[in-house]
């Protein structure tokens, strides 16, 4: 063999060698790479942790303020609700629309009163005790809702012939106006 042609072997053999660490050098590169990536991931989901955290904290800072706001509210609220409670009942006797014996009746006017009460009334009167409207014996529409395992029938029945009578020119509204 010649020189040239072991030069030429040499220079093959060398070539090789440096494509093969130049594949290692990039199989590193993309090992260190992927290592920094995931390092900086770290980083991240720490911070977003510590965000989280400060977020949770701020949140209980709220909500201890907000808590006098929503029990002042509460208060209304069931302050409200008691005088619903209160003009739940008949306008004349102050007897509960929800006892069995206490009937609602309503008017025209859409005024609500124990159904009784407002037959002895309208006798004598031609008018709602209320607001005056003009009314009449037959101009009472009785309601009654049944406590009962069916009341979601019952509230049904209800919502049907309420809709008949305003179709026939009652108006609804809460007792007490």
């Amino acid at each position: 063999m010649e020189k040239k042609d072991i030069s030429k072997m040499l220079k093959r053999e060398l070539i090789l060698e440096l494509h093969k660490q130049r594949a290692e050098n990039d199989k590193q590169e993309e090992l260190i790479q992927a290592k920094i990536h995931l390092i900086t991931l770290r980083n991240q989901v720490q911070e977003e942790k510590r965000k989280s955290e400060e977020l949770q904290e701020k949140l209980a800072i709220q909500d201890k303020d907000l808590k006098p706001f929503i029990d002042r509210e509460n208060q209304s609220l069931l302050a409200k609700l008691e005088k619903i409670t209160e003009g739940n009942k008949c306008y004349f006797c102050k007897l509960k629309f929800q006892s069995e014996t206490h009937r609602r009746a309503i008017l025209k006017c859409g005024h609500v009163f124990g159904e009784m009460c407002i037959h002895t009334y309208l006798i004598l009167h031609k008018n709602c005790p209320i607001c005056d409207f003009p009314a009449v014996l037959w101009d009472i529409c009785t309601r009654w809702r049944k406590l009962s395992e069916n009341s979601a029938a019952d509230d049904k029945d209800n919502a049907t012939h309420m809709a008949a009578r305003l179709q026939q020119g009652y108006r609804i509204r809460p007792t007490g106006y």
